[in-house]
């Protein structure tokens, strides 16, 4: 291969970044995933009406460019927001864990 199919190879089989540790840095990252998903579809569209307007044919490799962005980013706001929800299920304060008959006193009307 050459040098710079290769190393553009190796960039797009990278596994996911690290998960952010807080839920407030996965807030902030899915935010900016959203944004860039919004640019890539937006970048799609422009370069297709730009297409037709010209009368040409489409351009593969920048089509498959720009749709393995979105892939990407796509897959990495899905583990974000599955970790999300995990990081929401256990650090949950210890009454929200019990049950809704045991919950804690501050909960209960009658107390």
């Amino acid at each position: 291969m050459q040098p710079s199919v290769q190393s553009s190879v190796q960039s797009s089989a990278q596994p996911s970044p690290t998960l952010p540790h807080s839920e407030e840095a996965c807030r902030a990252r899915l935010i900016v995933l959203r944004d860039e998903m919004a640019s890539i579809r937006l970048r799609i569209a422009a370069s297709d009406i730009r297409r037709q307007h010209l009368r040409q044919s489409v351009n593969p490799d920048g089509f498959h460019r720009m749709k393995t962005a979105l892939r990407m980013r796509r897959r990495e706001a899905d583990e974000i927001a599955l970790h999300l929800a995990e990081l929401r299920r256990t650090h949950r304060p210890p009454c929200c864990r019990e049950r809704a008959g045991a919950a804690h006193p501050k909960h209960h009307p009658e107390t």
